[in-house]
């Protein structure tokens, strides 16, 4: 089964916009071999008000402790809408369940993917023609996808290009059609299909294939943060290099790599992310390190402990730990999970292996 969400921020219609076209051609052309497709609106106050939000971001709230609270936003409301449409289809579903969440940027860029880095998420993410961004939990917390990972699924977000591009829409319909092709739920062997991929593949040309978040740049609504104009994701920046302004002056690049998802709009609490090429042979260690089950035996890495009865979960000392404890931990599936003064707690999904 394939369940896509598109619009849980309400200033990127375009997912929402080409969810319907697919739902239409599936309904008129017949195109669904087997299985179900469902298509769900994330938030219908903001989508109406085209505001990222009404109340607080819909796609940084869900963590373990949403289900506990009894806040009354719009967001929340629509957090429990959300989720028990969801639980239906995870509870209903006659096999295995991927979700697709699709979004835009309010810059310019190529299509890529982003998910938590499980290896159920990681491999079909990998089969869908475009970039794909990994360390995605590390810098940004209470995402759905990262919330649907948890829970075992297959869970990969999209972003399609520009909010305002009609281009965004086709990159869009074109991921959902290529999700349902490898699926088996419609003819991967169609001309129509292959033209979707070839679509994506010409929009993403020039990006590289896999890259990782290494830094995002927090701000909030005091700092008056304003991008310098003209930035796109995936473009080189060097350290030092200006790419915007706040209240403190010029905010320069702390490392080098590529630009990711520069701000050009009013909502939002991330000024840009920086992201850096991983070569594809760490992605194959990775996985033969993680289906040998080579995390149960982090704790003997220097500076590396385990956390009594938190068999998922290692503390690293900073000051012991060597710059190659915390990449193997990378490599092995941990994840910062919070920073305790010299001290970080990482941990490993439970469901990271399928």
């Amino acid at each position: 089964m394939l369940v896509a969400v598109g619009g849980i921020h309400g200033n990127e219609p375009a997912g929402a916009l080409a969810l319907v076209r697919v739902m239409e051609q599936l309904e008129s052309h017949s195109r669904l071999r087997r299985g179900d497709c469902v298509a769900l609106a994330g938030n219908l106050p903001a989508l109406a008000a085209r505001r990222r939000f009404i109340d607080e971001d819909l796609n940084r709230s869900f963590d373990l402790e949403w289900v506990e609270s009894d806040a009354d936003s719009a967001e929340s409301r629509e957090k429990r809408e959300l989720w028990d449409a969801l639980e239906s289809v995870f509870r209903e579903a006659r096999g295995p369940v991927v979700l697709l969440d699709l979004h835009t940027t309010s810059g310019v860029g190529a299509p890529f993917a982003v998910f938590a880095d499980t290896m159920v998420s990681r491999n079909f993410a990998r089969r869908l023609s475009i970039p794909v961004v990994l360390g995605l939990e590390e810098q940004l917390a209470g995402t759905l996808i990262d919330y649907v990972g948890l829970e075992g699924h297959v869970a990969v977000g999209f972003e399609g290009g520009q909010h305002q591009d009609p281009q965004s829409v086709d990159h869009l319909e074109a991921i959902v059609w290529i999700a349902l092709g490898e699926l088996g739920l419609v003819d991967v062997e169609a001309a129509w299909l292959q033209a979707e991929r070839d679509k994506l593949v010409r929009a993403s040309a020039g990006a590289p294939a896999i890259l990782e978040m290494t830094y995002r740049h927090a701000i909030t609504g005091d700092d008056a943060f304003s991008m310098l104009p003209g930035f796109a994701s995936f473009e080189p920046v060097t350290a030092g290099q200006t790419v915007a302004l706040d209240t403190r002056g010029e905010v320069t690049a702390p490392k080098g790599g590529y630009l990711l998802m520069p701000l050009y709009q009013k909502q939002g609490d991330d000024g840009f992310f920086i992201v850096t090429k991983v070569r594809s042979f760490w992605l194959r260690l990775s996985a033969l390190l993680r289906y040998a089950r080579a995390g149960r035996i982090a704790h003997w890495l220097p500076g590396v402990s385990r956390v009594e009865g938190e068999r998922h979960r290692v503390r690293v000392r900073r000051a012991i730990a060597r710059w190659y404890s915390l990449e193997l931990l990378h490599l092995l599936g941990f994840r910062r999970l919070a920073e305790e003064g010299d001290t970080l707690l990482m941990e490993r999904r439970a469901h990271d292996l399928p």
